[in-house]
């Protein structure tokens, strides 16, 4: 079993992070992927809306969706696949949250269901 980074886009805490070893995954979110200081991933999170991911006037990163439909050959977990993303990945919420008991399942971001997924 490797070592596993979830990796926040905080300046304090992601030069912290362990891109040089190779057994460790890093899993990253939204369009962290995209910035310089993001060496390695091995995962991604896009679990927003489409109406969010697909924007020309995203917030963080302009060429998001462009980004997004090209191919990079790791997993992009997404709500449902989405065909014009080449890596999409149907992030498996029912699986997760019935791993979880009744009380916890109180997921409100998506750190909370990456670590979700990584417990499962």
């Amino acid at each position: 079993m490797n070592k596993l980074a979830l990796v926040g886009s905080h300046p304090d805490t992601r030069v912290l992070v362990p891109f040089d070893d190779p057994l460790c995954d890093v899993w990253v979110f939204n369009e962290a992927p995209q910035s310089p200081w993001v060496k390695r991933w091995t995962v991604s999170f896009q679990l927003h809306r489409e109406e969010l991911y697909t924007s020309p006037h995203n917030m963080s990163n302009k060429s998001h969706w462009d980004w997004l439909q090209q191919e990079h050959g790791k997993p992009i977990y997404m709500q449902e696949v989405d065909p014009r993303v080449p890596d999409s990945v149907r992030f498996p919420a029912e699986a997760v949250a019935a791993q979880v008991p009744e009380g916890f399942r109180n997921f409100t971001s998506t750190a909370s269901f990456a670590l979700a997924l990584a417990m499962y």
